[in-house]
């Protein structure tokens, strides 16, 4: 949605009001639709993500609006299980015409580029068929830049975090990158006032060597989705026992630049670049197996990160901070 106008065309992530939202006010709000989704059949055993969601279209409680509407098989089998019953009761019950992202699994193999390139397009086509604004290039460029900018700000937040000072935990790190990354994608122009405005609190604290408790016991990084609906719990990890959460696994997402200048070359590159956000976004890029995701990506982010924790150390983070005699 990067290159419609935001003010022609009104981009609505459904589930954040229907499931996300409320179950970080209360993690046992979808508890119902558990029971519903499994009462027609659904296993009990999937991600209990989609099967909520899938459960919220069955019982009808989810917001029926929009002239048309995009799936993504993100992020498991469950997802995919899910987006087919939703799509569903979209197309056949409200006439709302759905569009199947189909993003390649193997999302570090050059070769399923051209075909996720080709995916991003038929989408784009199919906004454009059912809400009759067309495809600006002049407003996707313009969000690149946003994107390439809030990426810069973030590899920034984890050079800070890979020091003895790190600043950037909880709500203000997870939650945030979220919202960012995936919610706004580089569409609303207020969000680089807000990126800037963290870093230099940050870097301030960095400066002044504060710290969120009288003593850092542990370095740890947080593998689950857990922190992105208890936040609390990381905050109680470093005040009650000195234990320091510098990220967590649905954080670790893109830290390459896309292209941003309007050229005949970078309007094809931009495809392939949307394809890449779309195969490493959060969560989706950990979907190829429990060994990879809990062993190989966690060892991977464990020796840019935590290794480079020393005084003085360089790493492929490393942005030119400068570190507090």
């Amino acid at each position: 949605m990067m290159g419609f106008d935001t003010k022609k065309v009104h981009t609505i992530l459904r589930e954040v009001p229907t499931m996300f939202a409320s179950n970080i006010f209360h993690q046992f709000n979808v508890m119902h639709y558990l029971d519903i989704a499994q009462q027609y059949g659904i296993p009990g055993d999937v991600c209990p993500m989609p099967e909520a969601e899938a459960g919220i279209s069955i019982d009808d409680d989810f917001c029926v609006l929009g002239c048309c509407a995009v799936q993504n098989n993100t992020t498991c089998d469950g997802s995919l299980m899910g987006n087919g019953i939703i799509a569903k009761r979209l197309e056949r019950e409200y006439g709302i015409p759905t569009f199947q992202l189909a993003t390649p699994l193997r999302h570090k193999e050059p070769d399923v580029m051209e075909y996720a390139a080709g995916e991003i397009k038929k989408a784009i086509a199919f906004v454009e068929e059912h809400t009759g604004e067309k495809w600006d290039w002049d407003v996707y460029f313009k969000a690149a830049k946003r994107v390439n900018d809030a990426t810069r700000c973030r590899i920034a937040q984890m050079e800070i975090n890979s020091t003895p000072y790190p600043q950037f935990f909880g709500a203000a790190f997870s939650l945030y990158n979220d919202t960012n990354y995936m919610g706004n994608s580089g569409r609303n122009a207020d969000f680089v006032t807000i990126d800037h405005k963290l870093l230099d609190l940050a870097q301030k604290g960095y400066a002044a060597k504060r710290m969120y408790a009288k003593e850092y016991r542990h370095r740890a990084i947080v593998w689950g989705v857990q922190p992105q609906y208890v936040i609390d719990m990381l905050y109680w990890l470093v005040q009650c026992w000195g234990v320091v959460p510098l990220t967590d696994m649905l954080s670790v997402i893109n830290t390459d630049m896309i292209a941003e200048e309007d050229t005949p070359e970078n309007r094809e590159q931009a495809y392939r670049d949307m394809a890449m956000l779309n195969m490493e976004m959060i969560m989706r890029n950990h979907t190829h197996g429990g060994y990879k995701v809990l062993l190989d990506d966690l060892w991977e982010l464990y020796a840019r990160l935590l290794r480079g924790a020393g005084p003085g150390a360089r790493h492929p983070y490393h942005v030119g901070l400068p570190r507090p005699v």
